[in-house]
C-alpha cells in the first residue's frame, strides 16, 4: 500500500461521493494508493516517513542535499570512513569471486574448480555487530577475512555499499563503516538541507543517517472521520485529492475505462500519469523533479 496522503474520508468529502459501501471503500482506497505510487514515481521521492542511512556524494562546500525530506532527525553524519573489516578474499581454486555489500547483506559470488556458480549471502540482520558478521565471513568455504578489532561493536548495517569487487587471492577488499560523526545541523528554511563543516568533494563519500518524510493520515475503521492527522502538509493532501477525482471522473465518464480491470479496481496507468502530470504545478514544492 502506498503513502496515504489523503484519505478515503476525504476523498468523498472533496469529490462529493455520497457511496459509502464497502465496494466502493475498497475502490477509493485502490485508487488512492495508485495514484500515490505515481506521485512517487514520478516525482523520485518517498512520503511516508522512513529512516535512511546513505552514501552521498560530497559536494566540496559546507552544505549538502538530501536525497529524501522534509528530514526530521539526524543521526550522524560522517565524512571519512574506516577499514572495518580488511583482506575479505576468495583462496579456492576457481577463478572467479567478486564481493558485493547490499543494504542488508554481503555477498559473496564465486565460480569453484569446475565453473559451478555459487553464492553465500551473509545478512546484517543475522550479524548484526561487525565481529560477528566477520565471523560469518570466515566460516563460509574457502573465504576468510580480518576483523579490525576496534570496530568489534559497530553495526554491520552501516557498511560502505559496493557492487561486484574482484576477491579471488591474492586480490582482496576492505569492508568500510563510516567514521565517527561531525557536528552538522537540518537547514531550517528547507527541510532537505544539512550544513556542517566542508563535505569534501567525492562519490558516495559522505555518510548521512537520517530520519525524512511524513507522519501519514489515517481515516477510522469506517472511514467516517480522520482518525490520525499525520505531518502531510495540507497542500500535498489537495494536490491528491485532485488528482484522485479527476481520474475517478475520467473513469465514470469513459467507456472504455469502465470496462477495463486491472485487479479488483484497476485504473490505466498512463491516464493516471497523464493526471498527475497536469497537476504538476501544484506537486512541484513537495516532489525531487521538475517536469
Amino acid at each position: 500500500m502506498s503513502a496515504n496522503l489523503t484519505t478515503v474520508f476525504l476523498v468523498r468529502q472533496y469529490a462529493d461521493i455520497t457511496d459509502t459501501s464497502a465496494a466502493m471503500t475498497a475502490r477509493l482506497q485502490r485508487l488512492i494508493d495508485q495514484v500515490v505510487e505515481a506521485m512517487e514515481r514520478l516525482g523520485q521521492i518517498t512520503f511516508a516517513e522512513a529512516t535512511y542511512k546513505s552514501w552521498l556524494n560530497g559536494t566540496g562546500k559546507n552544505y549538502l542535499l538530501l536525497d529524501n525530506w522534509p528530514v526530521t532527525r539526524l543521526y550522524r553524519v560522517a565524512t571519512a570512513r574506516n577499514d572495518a573489516i580488511r583482506s575479505l578474499t576468495y583462496s579456492g581454486s576457481g577463478t572467479h569471486a567478486d564481493v558485493s555489500v547490499t543494504s542488508s547483506a554481503v555477498e559473496l559470488h564465486w565460480l569453484d574448480a569446475a565453473a559451478a556458480e555459487h553464492t553465500s549471502s551473509v545478512t546484517f540482520s543475522g550479524n548484526a555487530t561487525i565481529a560477528d558478521l566477520g565471523a560469518a565471513l570466515n566460516a563460509v568455504s574457502d573465504w576468510g577475512c580480518q576483523v579490525q578489532a576496534e570496530h568489534n561493536n559497530e553495526a554491520s548495517a552501516l557498511l560502505r555499499p559496493i557492487d561486484g569487487a574482484w576477491a579471488v587471492s591474492p586480490d582482496d577488499v576492505d569492508l568500510e563503516i563510516p567514521d565517527e560523526g561531525v557536528n552538522a545541523r537540518i537547514d531550517p528554511d528547507t527541510n532537505r538541507m544539512i550544513t556542517g563543516p566542508c563535505f569534501p568533494a567525492g562519490v558516495e563519500n559522505v555518510f548521512a543517517w537520517y530520519k525524512a518524510g511524513y507522519a501519514l493520515k489515517e481515516d477510522d475503521v469506517d472511514h467516517t472521520q480522520v482518525n490520525t492527522e499525520g505531518t502531510v502538509p495540507d497542500g500535498l493532501t489537495l494536490a491528491t485529492n485532485m488528482i484522485v477525482k479527476d481520474v475517478f471522473d475520467l473513469r465514470q465518464h469513459d467507456d472504455t475505462l469502465r470496462s477495463e480491470k486491472l485487479g479488483d479496481y484497476g485504473y490505466n496507468t498512463k491516464d493516471i500519469d497523464s493526471v498527475v502530470l497536469k497537476h504538476w504545478v501544484d506537486l512541484v514544492p513537495y516532489v525531487n523533479v521538475e517536469i
